[in-house]
């Protein structure tokens, strides 16, 4: 009697089992079906991120040109390069280009970013230059539209205010611009009080996806995650975690993937196959 009811009950998981793999793939299906009619709707938006080159907090050699300042972004101009740039808040609540939380690193300053106020940052010099940081609002001004920005909004304990404020300085911005972030939370905002004109995508660190179609069931969660609920258009991810089968199936549903930071051509060549734009530093890519 014993045997006969585990019987039964190993019977049962196995049929649930296969009952579970039979929704997954059929709600994949749907999911494949309905990303494609939404990402075709929207390629011509996205047509520029393909083979696109951002040069990775600008133009810079990290001495007399240092990142994210107006020299390197000038220099980024003009070589023919996007610009990748990277926006926080000061104390007072000023939107500023700058990567780092903390001053140190750039400027020997050992306070916080978000601890001191525009007017304290302007007295510091970046590295070996006189070169100041910058307001998000001075940059826009001075590329004008004449390269594509790429936009990384930092996370912050007030992260939805920070996408406001630079929703509020792109508003009559002419140029082509995206924004990205690893926070889900500020690409749903730009979504659902910007609308669909805005493209957003999303910064992945590490990006397990799938090894093979047995793990179908984290692609649907994927899908339902970022182009459902989030409604991205485009994912950028670290350039070692691009040679993924689920990057391989966005990329033939036609999602833009964007591969950061490379920093030789050699890199760029390898995984130009991989991805279809290329976030890098450190050189200055030969025929981009």
């Amino acid at each position: 009697m014993r045997k006969n009811v585990i019987k039964v009950i190993n019977f049962k998981s196995k049929v649930r089992k296969k009952l579970f793999k039979i929704v997954a793939i059929i709600t994949l299906i749907y999911f494949l079906f309905f990303t494609v009619f939404t990402i075709m709707r929207r390629e011509e938006k996205v047509l520029w991120l393909r083979n696109c080159y951002f040069a990775h907090r600008g133009l810079f050699n990290n001495d007399d040109l240092p990142e994210n300042s107006i020299k390197a972004f000038k220099n980024a101009i003009k070589n023919g390069f996007a610009i990748e740039l990277d926006v926080q808040f000061t104390k007072d609540k000023k939107v500023i280009v700058f990567h780092d939380y903390t001053l140190e690193r750039l400027t020997k300053d050992l306070r916080k970013i978000e601890d001191v106020t525009y007017e304290e940052l302007e007295s510091l010099d970046l590295l070996n230059s006189k070169e100041k940081i910058p307001l998000l609002e001075e940059v826009l001004n001075i590329v004008n539209g004449d390269v594509p920005l790429l936009i990384e909004i930092k996370n912050c304990s007030n992260i939805l205010e920070l996408g406001a404020s630079v929703a509020d300085l792109l508003e009559n911005y002419n140029g082509k611009y995206a924004i990205q972030s690893f926070d889900t939370c500020v690409l749903k905002w730009f979504k659902e009080n910007k609308g669909c004109n805005v493209l957003t995508g999303q910064l992945i660190g590490k990006y397990t996806g799938i090894e093979t179609f047995r793990h179908c069931e984290n692609l649907v969660l994927d899908f339902k995650k970022f182009f459902l609920e989030y409604k991205v258009d485009f994912l950028s991810i670290d350039s070692y975690d691009v040679d993924n089968l689920a990057i391989k199936i966005f990329r033939i549903l036609r999602v833009p993937i964007l591969s950061w930071t490379i920093r030789n051509n050699d890199e760029l060549e390898n995984i130009k196959d991989l991805a279809d734009g290329y976030i890098f530093d450190s050189f200055v890519p030969v025929n981009n």
